[in-house]
């Protein structure tokens, strides 16, 4: 999956379903980092999706970023 993603970001630069299915994969396998960096870039263009702050506020929560977790 990871890498249907990526070919998926070089194809369609600015894609939103590209680095979110990107940090959702990353998340599950628990690169947290990566997640993070996938999902950032997601919520700079999407910023309303649900599932998106789900799970930023769980790495947030699981990095120990409190305030962040409550934005």
């Amino acid at each position: 999956a990871i890498n249907i993603y990526k070919k998926a970001k070089k194809m369609k630069s600015g894609d939103f379903g590209a680095h979110f299915g990107l940090g959702r994969v990353y998340y599950k396998i628990g690169d947290l980092k990566k997640s993070l960096d996938e999902l950032l870039i997601a919520e700079e263009i999407n910023s309303n999706n649900y599932e998106l702050q789900y799970l930023l506020g769980s790495i947030y929560y699981k990095k120990n970023l409190l305030e962040e977790a409550l934005k």
